[in-house]
């Protein structure tokens, strides 16, 4: 029986104690226990009452024998099956390759006994508290007394206390000193970004408390996304993969990154590549998906692992978090398989502007690239700044099947692509708890690797209309949502006058496109070597643009003369910190 649920935000109708109402019946029953954190994992509690004795012990899920998992899946016989030439089909094959697997890997996961104490938050504090309870226990346990339970009970309470306490602090600390950037090596583990997050707004302007809630608000409140069925069956064009291309996709997936829903992460696939039957048959479902043109229903769901953005004045919006997608691995190699042909329509989709994600194209280079515009320029220019709103969540699906095939790529990739980005479900993973299934928006989503080339295409288009303008003294690159321009001139006029031309095509391919500009992200910085001032603000987009003194710009801090003390300054700051 249910003798009490939390009522802390976040936590509602959490179940916090079961009683056992018993007389001379024995009663086993299982739980899931853990002390939330960044570093949750979760613990089988198996809890024994026998008369009036009550006794916990704790298990977690152990290593893996791999040997004896690649040995049984050599012993297993193939599956057999029609030719995926229909959805069903493809559907039926996929469930049963990963279900068949995850029996295997779950029959050779050992049992550990969970042990408290081996947590980098884990101190003498704790420590001193975790005695007291287990001394408590002994106490208890020789008398029998209800008393005794009672001093049990106040301990435990104690050390839980303490132990949030600490972990909390540990943990808020530890995220302030984080580079934005580096969170990323966190989703690579089973590591949670949020204990909580607070409550959330949601399409309609409610704040909303409950978890379920939350969850949805969160994912819908991202980009402006249409809603998109997929499209009626009936394409179908023979494409086959090379064992070789499909060999190096599979390597590409890093052992311990993070899985998706279930569970399989990259060494399980490297480890059936090598087994015969699974082999063909990973084979054969890609090939039936890309024929198909669709993709099935495993590979577009995800966990959403929620990620707060650092120095956000709202943290009731949801565009104030990121959420990342822990996909199926499958899926993800037949995507990156995408990813690689697409390349073939790269130059004419992002054009020489874009870097970032590209590859000998790297942000840096970027920079480089405005600094010498710059000098070039007689050493006096605008240096104009924007961030695409929302990044990947920004760009519609039709758009983005438009691009592709204004490019010219192949329909059966055009068909995938548009399939992979529609009907979409996650369960969102807040403060180690998971929601249930949510239905997203239509678009790409952040931890696809597909995603980064398709917001590029899409982004070139934009960048195509201010080409086309052919405004001389005008240079500008894009590192993924990051959009930059150097306007040079030889004096205010002249180059307010190009920033006016520019602006022409840039509002042209940004409502062509569908693309919007967070308006708090846009900035501006008047170069030049000498110390004479530039004597007016600016107006970009719509906006009256303060012009500042210094200014970041793909990690790069820039100054109004051009020199790099203002960097080597901050980077010094950085560097105190770690």
């Amino acid at each position: 029986m249910v003798t009490r649920r939390s009522e802390k935000e976040g936590e509602k109708n959490r179940v916090l104690d079961v009683g056992f109402y018993v007389g001379g019946v024995e009663v086993v029953g299982k739980t899931w226990d853990w002390v939330g954190g960044l570093d949750h994992r979760p613990v089988e509690m198996v809890v024994e009452v026998v008369g009036e004795e009550l006794i916990r012990r704790g298990e977690r899920e152990g290593k893996v024998d791999w040997e004896r998992v690649e040995a049984e899946l050599r012993l297993m016989e193939g599956m057999g099956g029609e030719d995926v030439v229909r959805r069903e089909e493809l559907e039926r094959r996929v469930e049963c390759l990963e279900n068949r697997v995850m029996e295997v890997v779950k029959r050779n996961r050992g049992r550990g006994k969970w042990k408290y104490g081996k947590k980098v938050w884990w101190n003498g504090e704790i420590e001193k508290e975790y005695e007291k309870v287990k001394e408590e226990e002994r106490r208890w346990m020789g008398s029998g007394r209800k008393e005794g339970m009672d001093r049990v009970k106040e301990s435990r309470k104690k050390w839980k206390k303490k132990v949030e306490e600490v972990k909390r602090e540990h943990w808020v600390k530890y995220l302030e000193g984080l580079d934005e950037r580096d969170g990323y090596k966190w989703v690579k583990t089973d590591r949670d970004f949020l204990v909580d997050i607070p409550g959330i707004r949601n399409e309609e302007g409610r704040v909303v408390e409950e978890d379920g809630e939350k969850a949805r608000a969160l994912v819908r409140g991202l980009g402006k996304r249409e809603e998109e069925e997929q499209e009626l069956e009936g394409f179908y064009e023979r494409i086959e993969v090379e064992e070789e291309e499909l060999e190096e996709m599979i390597k590409k997936q890093r052992d311990g990154k993070a899985a998706g829903e279930n569970g399989l992460g990259g060494k399980v696939f490297k480890i059936m590549w090598r087994v015969d039957w699974c082999r063909k048959e990973i084979k054969e479902v890609v090939e039936g998906s890309l024929s198909l043109g669709y993709v099935c229903e495993r590979w577009r769901r995800s966990v959403g692992i929620v990620i707060r953005k650092p120095n956000k004045v709202d943290y009731g919006s949801p565009n104030s978090y990121r959420i990342i997608n822990l996909l199926d691995v499958l899926g993800k190699v037949v995507e990156r398989l995408l990813a690689r042909r697409l390349e073939r329509w790269g130059q004419d989709g992002m054009g020489d502007e874009q870097f970032g994600g590209r590859v000998g194209r790297s942000c840096m280079d970027g920079v480089g690239k405005l600094y010498k515009d710059w000098e070039e320029g007689g050493r006096k220019g605008l240096l104009l700044c924007m961030d695409v709103k929302g990044g990947y969540e920004n760009v519609g699906v039709n758009k983005a099947v438009e691009r592709l095939e204004g490019l010219g790529v192949d329909e059966y990739m055009v068909r995938w692509i548009s399939s992979f980005l529609r009907e979409r479900r996650v369960k969102v993973k807040i403060g180690g708890r998971l929601s249930e299934w949510v239905e997203m928006k239509g678009g790409p989503i952040q931890g696809s690797p597909l995603s980064p080339i398709l917001f590029m295409f899409v982004l070139g288009g934009v960048l195509e209309e201010v080409r086309r303008e052919e405004v001389e003294g005008v240079s500008m690159i894009g590192c993924v949502d990051d959009v930059d321009f150097m306007v040079v001139g030889e004096s205010e006029e002249v180059i307010v006058e190009r920033v006016k031309r520019m602006e022409t095509g840039l509002v042209r391919g940004l409502r062509k496109w569908e693309v919007d500009v967070q308006e708090l992200k846009l900035e501006g910085l008047w170069m030049k070597r000498d110390s004479e001032e530039w004597g007016r603000d600016v107006e970009w987009l719509g906006e009256d643009i303060k012009l500042r003194e210094s200014m970041r710009v793909l990690g790069v801090w820039w100054q109004k003369n051009g020199g790099y003390e203002e960097h080597l300054k901050q980077r010094l700051v950085i560097g105190g910190k770690r």
